[in-house]
């Protein structure tokens, strides 16, 4: 979320740090959203807040496959109907879901939808009554990024990103998700792919160093770990090829509490 914008707020509520660095990404395109949204909690307690919500989608312009595409498409979607449902949720709203309408065919057209879904939730947020009626409470904010993050030779590795801030309760909570795509044969490589380069005991060795490293750097008890070493294999998200080596991650509540967040365990390559 940092790369979209800062999280702390002034005195008035609003974010501070609005420059964004996701402009000085080459190959992305992007849209922004920001409207007034009003809520009317409770009738009977005359208890009703405003606040402004700002929306970004930044996603990659190209992609070489097929695959790699719906792939995003759907995670994209995925975010738009989890990460916007403390406003009202959109499972009952099959007409505004990227799978259950009309598939897009470029991004520019994914870009459309999520402005399409700004629009719709700001349509619901409309103010019922007097603006006076409403107390102003801090900002809502929503970003999701999709960017391919390593190429060399015939691999390429894509990642989407979403993290929002839900009027300052929820900190800013993020996941992430990373694909590697065989350029050559225009197949992501699964989990099992990756796993099968290492001898079982030996990744298994790998992976519980690296997460003491990661508990530690975190500031965590060693007496507070409940995992054991084979639910790192067990219970990994997936795993993508990165720069850094081979990642393996592991999305909030696997392997940790919601609190947690996401693990990410990076070995060297085979």
């Amino acid at each position: 979320m940092d790369l979209f914008l800062g999280m702390d707020y002034d005195e008035n509520y609003s974010y501070m740090g609005s420059d964004s660095l996701l402009y000085r990404f080459p190959g992305l395109i992007m849209v922004e959203n920001d409207a007034l949204w009003y809520d009317d909690y409770d009738e009977e307690d005359d208890f009703h807040v405003k606040f402004r919500f700002s929306m970004g989608l930044y996603i990659d312009k190209e992609y070489p496959s097929e695959a790699i595409f719906r792939k995003m498409e759907g995670a994209i979607d995925s975010a738009l109907v989890f990460g916007m449902e403390p406003y009202g949720g959109m499972d009952n709203k099959p007409a505004f879901r990227l799978r259950e309408s009309n598939k897009p065919q470029n991004a520019r057209e994914i870009l459309d939808f999520g402005s399409e879904v700004f629009n719709m939730y700001t349509q619901q947020k409309r103010a019922r009554k007097p603006e006076s009626a409403y107390e102003q409470i801090p900002e809502g904010r929503w970003c999701l990024v999709a960017h391919k993050v390593y190429d060399k030779g015939d691999q390429a590795t894509y990642m989407v990103v979403v993290s929002y801030d839900i009027n300052g309760s929820n900190g800013c909570p993020s996941q992430a998700l990373y694909w590697t795509l065989d350029k050559k044969t225009g197949r992501l490589l699964q989990s099992k792919d990756i796993i099968a380069k290492y001898d079982e005991e030996d990744l298994k060795n790998q992976l519980w160093d690296a997460y003491i490293e990661v508990c530690k750097e975190r500031g965590y008890d060693e007496d507070m770990i409940m995992l054991e070493p084979e639910n790192l294999l067990t219970e990994v998200s997936g795993c993508a090829i990165i720069n850094e080596g081979i990642l393996f991650y592991y999305l909030p509540y696997v392997i940790g509490s919601g609190a947690e967040g996401e693990y990410f365990l990076v070995l060297k390559k085979k």
